[in-house]
């Protein structure tokens, strides 16, 4: 916990009073840094961590397109943002955080999307995805 948390009293998205030895207790948004409660706190992976309701919901008008995909895209040729995600379990996991950055930035199209991967465990190995793309404004 950050030494913001140390001094919230309150959820930032529900007002929930935290409580010393009864209420729910403190967690802060992997993405926002925002300090929320259990009831408003989103467990998606176990390398991202805990996140808040907000951030957990994106637009899914966002498209993705592949870095194999070989013809015209419809997205602004000149203006782009370099994306990459965290490490994950789950490779839709990794697109997701992409499409959150992409909302965040207000852009609406993500292209030459790749993915890198890499093996995580001792006793039981699995793999991990991290997803990397442009981030584009779609072309009017």
């Amino acid at each position: 916990m950050s030494e913001k948390g140390k001094n919230v009293k309150f959820c930032s998205l529900c007002n929930a009073k935290f409580g010393w030895l009864f209420g729910p207790s403190q967690h802060e948004c992997g993405l926002c840094s925002a300090i929320i409660c259990n009831k408003c706190a989103r467990d998606i992976d176990y390398y991202a961590g805990v996140i808040c309701a907000s951030c957990a919901t994106v637009d899914p008008n966002i498209e993705v397109w592949s870095s194999r995909y070989k013809g015209k895209l419809p997205a602004h040729s000149g203006n782009f943002l370099s994306l990459s995600s965290r490490w994950y379990k789950n490779k839709d996991l990794a697109i997701w955080e992409l499409k959150y950055w992409a909302e965040k930035s207000k852009l609406d199209i993500i292209y030459d999307l790749d993915f890198k991967t890499d093996k995580k465990g001792y006793n039981y190995i699995f793999t991990v995805w991290q997803a990397s793309g442009k981030a584009s404004k779609l072309e009017k």
